[in-house]
């Protein structure tokens, strides 16, 4: 199939005067567009569905601040079994649904084994201006539910969820006292080589804390259909999953020389650290940590907490 670079059109688009332009700074309503497919559960919504095959894709999208933000009444969304490059297109596009203008994700229920391609327009009070915007608002890469087997998955098992019980709860009974012992984490005692030494040669071995079972975001346990997605899920089964730390840090510090999308480049990082933390470069693992703490603030507050752990003993 012959290759169609949308960001040359959309570019011809605008200097022809097909496409308004709101003013070089404004932001579109809506942006960074993107649709992969996902494994549907009993009841779910667009926020309970699972990476996989299944019969769903899962359409995201940022908007923009409150000021861009406000005068829009809804959200529309459009899907096509053909690129969707102009509001031309919409003519023979199904309209999907009418959401909230808050709303950032949708899932569409669809038919395996066909190309989908999306389009998420933010309609204001009296202004029919529908324009469509290739990579901003509208897909530009095919979404598809893969027929036949499933695709490759990442072997990478994720740890238990800990049980929470709300204050002035009563715990089950009987306790589960030798559970809690050993999942309790020990804190250790900062010292320095000479003292750990001589605590190993008069008995007094100080107990390391065990480390942190590999993690994998759900995006990155399926093949994607292309793009910066695979090239990530490449590195990741064939050194992140295979343990081969060494090499995946020098392959993931190269893809991470290049511009990428700020959630891939986020999961990158958070990767990264994770090979410099089975490494036992806990200085390191710490920095790319904080690099995205914002984006996983409780995630990455586990890491940092182990690495800090780790780095006071002497492997």
């Amino acid at each position: 199939m012959k290759h169609v670079n949308h960001a040359v059109i959309f570019l011809s688009l605008i200097l022809s005067g097909a496409l308004p332009v709101h003013g070089q700074t404004a932001q579109p309503p809506v942006s960074n567009i993107h649709a992969q497919p996902v494994r549907a559960v009993s009841g779910t919504t667009a926020t309970s569905v699972q990476a996989g095959t299944g019969s769903q894709i899962r359409i995201r999208w940022k908007l923009a601040g409150t000021r861009s933000q406000s005068s829009v009444m809804f959200l529309q969304i459009y899907r096509d079994k053909k690129p969707i490059t102009s509001e031309s297109n919409l003519q023979t596009a199904v309209l999907l649904a009418t959401i909230a203008p808050t709303a950032t994700e949708y899932a569409d229920t669809v038919e395996s084994g066909t190309d989908y391609y999306y389009a998420v327009l933010a309609l204001t009070k009296g202004n029919n201006d529908r324009t469509v915007l290739p990579a901003i608002n509208a897909t530009v890469t095919p979404a598809r539910i893969a027929a036949g087997p499933a695709p490759e998955t990442l072997e990478i098992q994720k740890a238990p969820e800990e049980t929470l019980y709300p204050a002035g709860s009563l715990r089950e009974i009987p306790l589960p006292a030798l559970e809690l012992l050993s999942e309790q984490r020990i804190q250790p005692v900062a010292m320095s080589d000479k003292a750990y030494a001589a605590s190993q040669k008069y008995g007094m071995p100080v107990p390391k804390p065990e480390k942190l079972a590999p993690y994998a975001f759900e995006e990155d346990l399926i093949s994607p259909q292309g793009g910066d997605e695979y090239i990530l899920f490449d590195i990741l089964h064939t050194t992140f999953a295979r343990k081969n730390y060494t090499t995946a840090i020098d392959k993931l510090r190269d893809f991470l020389a290049l511009n990428r999308s700020e959630e891939i480049t986020d999961r990158a990082y958070f990767y990264l650290g994770e090979c410099l933390y089975f490494t036992a470069d806990y200085e390191q693992a710490i920095k790319m940590f904080l690099l995205v703490q914002d984006s996983y603030p409780q995630l990455t507050s586990r890491w940092i907490d182990s690495s800090l752990d780790l780095i006071n003993i002497p492997d």
